[in-house]
């Protein structure tokens, strides 16, 4: 356990440094993310209607950036993929595949740090790191999974393992 504690604790500062620096050595988070970092909410778009949608849904609702959302919910969809079963987890990368695929597309440092969302709280840190209160995870999470439910042919197997797993 205290090499995933080393590991975090350096990869945080990065991914927070990379998240609120404009430039950093030529990397664009607008560029891994799909979009602009003060773009409004729906502004630009992650090439997934899904994912556009519960974007918009998330930000519209909370009140959070673009940037804000789409880095909530893949944390979110990091953590469900590293800990469901993998039927599931393919499930989840099919109907959301802005998110994961999306900001791995940056390299494998952000494939990485993607994959390093074994906890909650990394994904609470990770909604920390975005300028969130953590205790949004509470707010993301149900808007994701009635999302899903209601506009996606998510199974009902899926749904409920999300539901258990937070």
């Amino acid at each position: 356990m205290p090499l995933m504690r080393h590991r975090f604790t350096f990869a945080l500062p990065l991914l927070a440094s990379m998240v609120f620096s404009s430039a950093s050595s030529g990397f664009s988070l607008s560029e891994v993310l799909g979009g602009s970092d003060e773009a409004p909410v729906g502004a630009a778009s992650t090439g997934s209607p899904m994912v556009d949608g519960l974007v918009g849904a998330v930000g519209e609702q909370l009140g959070v950036s673009q940037t804000q959302a789409l880095g909530g919910l893949g944390a979110l969809v990091g953590y469900a993929g590293n800990q469901l079963p993998d039927e599931y987890a393919a499930q989840l990368q099919a109907l959301l595949p802005g998110l994961n695929s999306r900001a791995g597309s940056g390299g494998s440092l952000v494939s990485g740090l993607m994959n390093s969302f074994n906890s909650m709280d990394s994904v609470k840190t990770a909604f920390s790191t975005l300028g969130m209160d953590p205790s949004m995870v509470d707010q993301f999470i149900p808007m994701m999974e009635s999302y899903l439910a209601e506009n996606t042919d998510a199974s009902a197997g899926l749904v409920g393992a999300l539901h258990d797993l937070w």
